[in-house]
């Protein structure tokens, strides 16, 4: 995911997809599905084409932003995190827009394991550069304590990284084994245990090194 051009590139597969896809899409296409795979949300056809790669096109350029103008840290590992985030966030929009636009030209997709799959992909990307992020103005489990403390910022994102990516397999696995709201409530349990587990831990390192300085 080092590459500069990848997120360039699934920004261009998907306008390519949505011109392609156009013709073969009605003029109310699906756009959204519940915890039960239904289709809860539609929209019309120009804006179910436009819509995801522009919002793409827009998290890719801002990140991208973000990653040159940093007041905290001139460190090249923000640079290089949010550099691996907006590629792997504009795979994950890749994914979900060719799933939309296939389902809306005829295709009966499972949207949720389609869903739950790529979000499992994305939380384990996101998770496995996670451990080498500097103290940073953008990314990162940016709490009090870590932020003044470089040491509890290098160990947070240590098991941090290794808590995400284990969230992301868990996804991956109940997207495979499961289906309808037991795919939702594991991702929503997975991602809510791994923040949980990670700020606890930050925070008990936080509670050790004040009460070490006390003595």
């Amino acid at each position: 995911m080092k590459s500069r051009w990848i997120g360039i590139v699934c920004i261009a597969l998907m306008s390519v997809a949505s011109a392609v896809a156009y013709g073969y899409l009605p003029d109310s296409v699906a756009t959204h599905w519940n915890i039960k795979g239904e289709v809860d949300g539609y929209a019309s056809r120009l804006f179910s084409i436009l819509f995801m790669p522009a919002l793409a096109a827009l998290l890719w350029a801002l990140l991208r932003v973000l990653a040159r103008f940093d007041p905290i840290s001139q460190h090249e590992s923000t640079g290089v995190y949010l550099h691996k985030v907006s590629n792997a966030l504009s795979a994950f929009m890749l994914v979900v827009h060719l799933a939309t636009l296939a389902n809306g030209a005829g295709l009966k997709l499972n949207m949720v394991q389609i869903v739950g799959l790529a979000e499992g992909a994305l939380l384990t990307l996101i998770g496995n550069t996670m451990g080498r992020l500097r103290r940073n103005s953008w990314a990162g489990i940016r709490l009090p304590w870590t932020l003044n403390d470089a040491e509890i910022w290098r160990r947070t994102h240590r098991v941090g990284a290794r808590a995400f990516v284990l969230a992301g397999v868990v996804t991956i696995l109940s997207a495979l084994l499961f289906s309808g709201p037991a795919v939702f409530a594991i991702v929503m349990a997975a991602v809510m245990g791994a923040t949980l587990f990670t700020v606890g831990y930050s925070y008990r390192l936080a509670l050790r090194n004040r009460d070490t300085a006390r003595q």
